[in-house]
């Protein structure tokens, strides 16, 4: 149910006075920076206007939630973004940030299963929106329209106007480096994300700790020591559980979910390009991915595998799981798998790099930490300078905050703890009241920031903040991926025909690739020299040695870019 609560906005105004003050004393200190600070903006670095100048007039509002709004004049926004819980004009944030801002916000919101396809037809039709929210433009499609005018640069706007995405940019070069087009012009900008799970490439792999604690045994940390242990599960967890039969290693959705993380015990972090040294390599043409397949072979032929492997559902998945029939398995959190809870998942330990001959000091896989083409703003757009200035604000910790939550009200109010006087923010509504009712950033990778560290909210006044699954993630995942994943391929800027090249080339790589690994692993084709130089010719024919050369030259730019 959506809590409008009206009467609590004689508090709302004056917690968003304190928050226009603090934000309007930081602005100050950044337009008042030293010449390096302020125009370190990417790109050339042309006259520019006041950086508290929004691009129209404005007026003299302290109780604006947003430094520099609202405007004078009010001006129309046009955004295309996803319908995931319900519509956005009926959304508390949006009808917040049109009282706050003076901006009538029109939204073109198609369901999420449909939003591909919604955003094809809007760009063949050429009915563009003046703002792209959370559509995850490929670098194709922002070259194509960057070229034609129809997206607008951004860097000399985000020197002048946008002071948190700049601070954000510059601070993470490598991520500048990633969305710079190659005509030097940045049409979209990714989504930050500082949690310490934006590093997990895919759902961790996390080892059974009942069964680890039955068979008294240690995470592996070389192939030998894993290969051990899923013969031990296979061997000894039936008797123990009083079943038929276990399944040492399972996975649904055709491995989509598990197979990187096991590529990573043959060094490699990715079933694609990988980069090393600046040497761009397709990773199936390497003998190191022969040896994972001939090891995949070898444990579907001695039962480790589970024999469905590549048909089983999530569902077939998931029920396994809960019936504690598998030992070795990729989940976001290891007790949703298995049906039980957060104090038992304290004792499922995730996956150790593996030390092999082909990985002599182990690596596992791991994400950038950011997601690109998730905001753009299009030539149809009347005041471009104030639709950043606005978009600049969800870059700030304290915008990244309202974006999570809403605006006070409605998913939450602040409230005051009874027993420790703190002031505290609390739900407004049950548990299984989606935040996506309340705000659009929510569902999908959006244009934000999303800090290392968000304000919990409180179910009551008196309720204690139970950190304990929270916090052994973090320590796993530092353990783990933070400390020794690594990005196999950084996101790399292509011009439109280098994007179509390659997506016509990718699509029938993936389809002779997948058929042959199931082939492979479950031995309707055996590996041998010839049927492995018979793979690789296939992948000649299809276009993989074109494949490398356009990921080399994209690379190559990216490198140049951190010079």
């Amino acid at each position: 149910m959506l809590h409008n609560k009206k009467e609590e906005f004689p508090m709302k105004k004056k917690i968003l006075l304190l928050m226009a003050c603090l934000m309007a004393f930081m602005f100050v200190l950044v337009a008042c920076g030293d010449d390096d600070t302020v125009d370190s903006g990417i790109g050339d670095n042309n006259d520019a206007t006041e950086a508290n100048d929004t691009g129209g007039d404005e007026v003299d509002d302290v109780d604006s939630l947003i430094p520099g709004f609202p405007l004078a004049d009010s001006i129309n926004v046009r955004i295309l973004g996803r319908h995931i819980e319900t519509d956005w004009a009926d959304m508390p944030f949006w009808q917040v940030l049109a009282e706050e801002t003076n901006i009538n916000f029109v939204f073109d919101t198609p369901p999420n299963q449909d939003f591909t396809q919604a955003l094809n037809i809007m760009l063949v039709s050429r009915d563009y929106p003046d703002v792209f929210f959370g559509s995850a433009l490929t670098a194709g499609q922002q070259m194509d329209l960057g070229e034609a005018g129809t997206l607008l640069p951004l860097q000399d706007l985000i020197r002048d106007y946008a002071p948190n995405i700049q601070r954000l940019l510059d601070e993470n070069p490598h991520i500048v480096n990633s969305i710079t087009a190659p005509d030097g012009n940045i049409y979209a900008l990714p989504t930050f994300n500082q949690s310490f799970d934006a590093i997990w490439p895919l759902g961790p792999v996390y080892y059974n700790g009942l069964w680890m604690e039955a068979l008294d045994a240690e995470v592996p940390g070389t192939l030998d020591e894993f290969t051990d242990l899923m013969i031990r599960f296979r061997d000894e967890m039936p008797e123990i559980l009083g079943v038929d039969r276990v399944f040492p290693i399972s996975a649904s959705d055709s491995m989509t979910w598990l197979r990187a993380w096991m590529l990573s015990f043959w060094g490699m972090t990715a079933r694609g390009t990988q980069a090393t040294d600046g040497v761009v390599v397709h990773n199936v043409t390497t003998d190191a991915y022969r040896a994972y397949l001939e090891w995949m072979a070898m444990a579907y032929d001695e039962g480790i595998l589970h024999p469905e492997i590549f048909s089983l559902t999530g569902d077939m998945q998931g029920a396994l799981g809960r019936d504690n029939l598998i030992g070795f398995f990729q989940a976001w959190h290891s007790h949703h798998l298995l049906g039980t809870d957060e104090v038992q998942a304290l004792n499922n330990p995730m996956v150790r790099p593996i030390i092999s001959e082909w990985s002599p000091e182990g690596v596992l896989p791991r994400s950038p930490g950011f997601s690109t083409g998730q905001f753009a703003i299009t030539n149809q757009a009347e005041d471009p300078a104030a639709i950043l200035r606005l978009f600049d604000f969800f870059y700030s910790e304290e915008g990244a905050i309202f974006a999570d939550h809403g605006p006070e009200g409605y998913f939450w109010s602040y409230d005051t703890h009874a027993e420790t006087g703190e002031q505290i923010r609390v739900r407004n509504v049950d548990p299984d009241t989606s935040r996506g009712i309340f705000t659009p950033f929510y569902g999908f990778p959006a244009p934000n920031l999303i800090p290392s560290r968000m304000p919990r909210l409180f179910t009551d006044r008196y309720e204690e903040a139970d950190e304990t699954f929270v916090e052994f993630l973090r320590a796993e995942t530092e353990a783990t991926v933070g400390t020794y994943g690594r990005v196999a391929f950084p996101p790399s800027m292509l011009t439109f025909d280098e994007s179509t090249e390659l997506m016509a080339i990718n699509a029938d790589l993936l389809l002779e690739i997948d058929r042959v690994e199931a082939e492979f692993v479950t031995g309707v084709r055996p590996i041998t020299d010839e049927t492995w130089a018979e793979f690789q010719a296939a992948l000649v024919n299809i276009g993989i040695e074109d494949f490398v050369r356009i990921q080399q030259a994209a690379h190559d730019r990216w490198l140049a870019n951190s010079q």
